[in-house]
């Protein structure tokens, strides 16, 4: 059994104090996301109420440089201006590819869902901040894509040439989505009009019972080649499959896309996650799955499938969790029992 040296906190005697709990001033910490750079410095990027009703909202990063014994305060990558923009879905990743154009560079992706003075929406846009000082000061956000447009679920992946992939859905109506990729040459700083189409997703799956991440993706870089993987899950005859695909060519092309899990109708598969060997060979998908549910329903267990050639063939499905959970016992909200829309997956 591992036991972990230390556990990663931001409570009372750190320097960090995020949230009222222990001292700080926003309301609510939630969406959080975790990098270490090439130096051993992590990073902690969260979504952060500025009013109770979380009406106003910053995007912020925290770091340690004592593997988490004291945080720095949390250094505001993005506030939103007034209740017609809210930051959602924000992500990040640091280079920590040796050698890199922008090594130690942090980026922070994210949406920005913005609307009238009377509630109307006006789109969902998606944008980018980086910093070159491990994160105390930020650039202005970029745009990713236009504004008025709408997507979701942002992944930035730096790439050995310096430049910062980002793949992404783009909402094609309210039951459908196209995943896309765009490449900023200059790490973050300018992103090209035209964006790549990965794949086209008519019938996205939506497990029954909990409320899952069915408009969200997972991408992974193999960090020696340059090769990226993304994974996603759509329904085909009722049954829930899970897609990866590998582009060879930072994100220029890609394969048509592999199916790692093992399906049958009344079965659900959600909140894939790949992460990928530094070769690109040995390639990991895990996610949840109600193949070990009771009669009484509403259980999952975690599974994966492991690829040994880069993604072309998979092994059987594998049982990762050492029990099944009953989702009953989370949250309920109007889409059902609240697990998560993602985790992380590091090989």
């Amino acid at each position: 059994r591992f036991v972990p040296r230390r556990w990663l906190h931001l409570g009372p005697g750190s320097d960090s104090q995020p949230t009222q709990v222990n001292g700080g001033t926003y309301f609510r910490a939630t969406d959080p996301v975790a990098a270490i750079d090439l130096e051993g410095r992590m990073y902690l990027n969260t979504l952060n109420a500025r009013t109770s009703d979380f009406g106003l909202a910053d995007i912020t990063i925290s770091r340690t440089e004592d593997q988490g014994e004291t945080w720095s305060s949390p250094q505001v990558v993005f506030a939103a201006p007034d209740a017609q923009v809210f930051p959602d879905k924000n992500w990040m990743t640091v280079n920590d590819i040796a050698g890199s154009p922008t090594q130690g560079r942090l980026a922070v992706t994210f949406t920005t869902f913005t609307s009238t003075a009377t509630g109307a929406s006006t789109g969902n846009n998606l944008r980018c901040a980086t910093s070159d000082d491990q994160g105390r000061t930020w650039s202005a956000p970029s745009f990713i894509t236009p504004t008025g447009s709408s997507n979701q679920g942002t992944q930035p992946l730096f790439l050995p040439d310096g430049s910062l992939f980002v793949s992404y859905i783009r909402f094609l109506s309210q039951t459908s989505f196209r995943v896309e990729s765009k490449t900023s040459s200059d790490g973050g700083g300018t992103w090209p009009t035209n964006s790549v189409t990965i794949g086209d997703v008519p019938f996205p799956w939506d497990d029954p019972d909990t409320r899952d991440g069915t408009f969200l993706i997972s991408a992974a870089l193999a960090r020696e080649t340059g090769t990226l993987f993304v994974t996603w899950t759509f329904s085909s005859s009722n049954t829930a499959r899970i897609a990866v695909t590998r582009s060879d060519d930072g994100g220029a092309t890609w394969s048509a896309f592999r199916i790692p899990n093992e399906f049958a109708v009344g079965r659900s598969a959600f909140n894939p996650t790949v992460s990928s060997s530094a070769d690109g060979q040995t390639v990991t998908v895990t996610w949840m799955d109600t193949r070990n549910t009771p009669p009484e329903g509403s259980h999952v267990d975690m599974y994966a499938s492991t690829s040994l050639d880069g993604g072309v063939t998979w092994s059987p499905d594998f049982r990762i969790s050492d029990r099944t959970t009953d989702v009953r016992l989370s949250q309920l909200t109007s889409r059902g029992y609240m697990l998560g829309d993602y985790y992380g997956l590091a090989a």
